[in-house]
């Protein structure tokens, strides 16, 4: 009988439903079990007053080096190892056995606690970085799987790499010189690629230190500016110059499939040469799928399947283009002065040097920003984006940054109004695929022509001690994922004065391997604080000085280095990492 009543008792829950369940039970008319459930309960009861409770929201446990840590660092820690949390399906987190998500924030043992990085950027299936002395490094499954080595691997020495940018099977290098570098995204692939042609006599790099460049390819054009920045979507790159002119480069078929180019006309290296890139060049044309095929989404039954003919020379073209070394001038562009450049999956933006957007390529989703007017799903002329409305008729309206990511694009606006002394506000507005809250505004619409605000980081004033005077909050960086999450740090330390902890950092959007660092799997469809689990203080990017800065080769680069963190979202993961310059 006592069996019988302990095989009844229900399952480890709250103590009170629990002790009021048996009561119940123990008042039953029979009276045989009267002595047994009091001897049950009792029981039961010293058990569970004894254990600890375990939650469903409880922390995760460490595994394999893959310790749970706060968001929040001692300002005096002399470490600077970064901190990840999501997917780690492809080994692009940790080098860890496991591939389960990172539900809380945790350390990487990818790099060691001394390293800092001048740039880092993640795909789905690889990683690659720049290290603080320039040198670039990459890791992954997708990189190097089959020989289970893991650990970051050297691949463009000597070249003073200061900003790297990833895709699919291409990883771009941009060199303090101005130089923009193509190597390939797995280490397999840089038997297959051809030496780049001997480099000059003024070549400094290759005289003081060996630089392996065996599978990099080195990006030419047609004038002799150099490159401040470079902005890699889906299947295509763009590149800004000193001088303001913005050139595009194609790496595969799809890299104008829909007019993110903004051309279409080209030439690249006959492939069937045996030194590809000296080889003379034919000229190619990639036409958008929108304009080659307007039956693109008809039934199947009235489509025309691809000829022979067609299948050699897309096979011809792509061959041209997996050794392509030059990048093209966009021709609606050469009158514009651009100060800015970034690209989405399939998109790309431009601002000029007056503070208006400029975007084109696809939208299926709205996010070029045209518009809901607007019904084309191809956009291949860089068009200017209005993004002015919603805002009083007589304020002025002025564009400062541009980022993307995916099918999403956010655009950081100033408004003023006429009147004197009136305080400037800064706006943060998104559009585009907002399936999984990606728009911030507290809706999951699947498609936003038009830019809307994004609440909880619009509009926000501070008072400033140092200036007197009421001054708008703004956006210090922002990086939004190719899968629809955004990581935004206010820039809520530059007037503060001291005493500030750091930049605030505001996340929002998908959230399925818990890739906001909250612990959660639940999307998040306006911009949230994070809190510390430590004490449950919001969580800031720091800024503080280290005693010693070591490259990824383990040798001292610099002492008494001001480093700071930087957010970056990845496929299903962030990642804060301490940068240097």
């Amino acid at each position: 009988m006592l069996r019988r009543s302990v095989a009844r008792l229900p399952p480890q829950g709250s103590l009170h439903r629990f002790a009021s369940s048996s009561a119940r039970k123990s008042f039953r008319p029979r009276s045989y079990l009267g002595p047994t459930a009091g001897i049950t309960l009792a029981s039961v009861f010293c058990y569970y007053s004894t254990c600890t409770p375990v939650r469903n929201d409880a922390p995760q446990e460490s595994r394999e080096g893959v310790a749970p840590v706060g968001w929040n660092l001692p300002q005096t820690d002399d470490s600077v190892a970064p901190i990840v949390c999501g997917s780690n399906d492809h080994h692009v987190l940790t080098p860890t056995k496991s591939t389960d998500p990172i539900r809380a924030p945790a350390f990487t043992t990818w790099f060691d606690e001394k390293t800092a990085l001048r740039h880092l950027a993640l795909h789905e299936k690889h990683g690659v970085c720049a290290d603080a002395q320039g040198d670039v490094y990459q890791w992954g499954d997708g990189f190097e799987a089959t020989t289970g080595k893991r650990a970051p691997t050297l691949t463009l020495r000597g070249k003073d790499i200061i900003h790297v940018e990833v895709s699919e099977d291409r990883v771009f290098a941009l060199s303090a010189s101005g130089s923009i570098y193509a190597l390939p995204s797995q280490l397999s692939d840089r038997t297959d690629w051809p030496p780049p042609p001997s480099s000059s006599w003024y070549d400094v790099s290759r005289v003081w230190r060996s630089a392996p460049l065996q599978g990099v390819i080195l990006l030419k054009t047609d004038s002799r500016e150099k490159f401040t920045s470079i902005a890699a979507g889906r299947d295509h790159l763009l590149a800004l110059t000193s001088q303001g002119r913005v050139y595009a480069h194609a790496f595969n078929l799809s890299s104008n499939a829909s007019g993110q180019l903004g051309y279409r006309k080209l030439d690249v290296p006959d492939p069937s040469s045996s030194t590809p890139l000296d080889a003379p060049r034919i000229p190619i044309e990639l036409i958008p799928k929108s304009l080659k095929d307007p039956f693109a989404k008809a039934t199947p039954q009235t489509r025309r399947k691809p000829t022979e003919a067609t299948e050699e020379l897309n096979s011809a073209i792509s061959g041209g283009l997996a050794i392509n070394d030059k990048l093209f001038e966009i021709p609606s562009l050469r009158e514009v002065t651009i100060s800015q450049i970034a690209a989405g999956g399939r998109t790309s933006f431009a601002l000029t040097d007056t503070g208006r957007a400029l975007g084109w390529g696809n939208n299926e989703n709205g996010q070029v920003g045209l518009g809901s007017n607007v019904m084309l799903d191809t956009i291949t002329i860089p068009t200017e984006i209005v993004l002015s409305r919603g805002a009083p008729s007589k304020s002025q309206t002025s564009c400062l940054n541009i980022t993307a990511g995916g099918d999403l694009a956010c655009f950081t606006v100033e408004r003023r109004d006429n009147k004197l002394g009136s305080t400037p506000l800064v706006d943060v507005l998104m559009c585009g695929n907002g399936q999984w809250g990606g728009l911030g505004n507290n809706m999951f619409n699947n498609s936003q022509g038009y830019p809307v605000r994004a609440k909880n980081v619009s509009g926000l004033i501070e008072y400033s001690e140092e200036l007197h005077k009421v001054i708008a909050i703004r956006p210090y960086a922002v990086s939004v994922s190719p899968t629809g999450h955004v990581l935004l740090a206010l820039d809520t330390l530059k007037e503060a004065g001291g005493g500030v902890g750091g930049r605030d950092l505001m996340v929002w959007g998908t959230n399925q391997a818990s890739e906001l660092g909250n612990e959660k799997r639940s999307s998040v469809a306006a911009p949230t604080h994070l809190a510390s689990s430590e004490g449950g203080e919001r969580v800031m990017l720091r800024r503080k000085t280290v005693a010693e800065v070591r490259s990824l080769a383990g040798k001292v680069w610099k002492k008494n280095v001001t480093v700071e963190q930087r957010a970056v979202g990845g496929y299903r993961s962030s990642i804060i990492y301490w940068s240097c310059k």
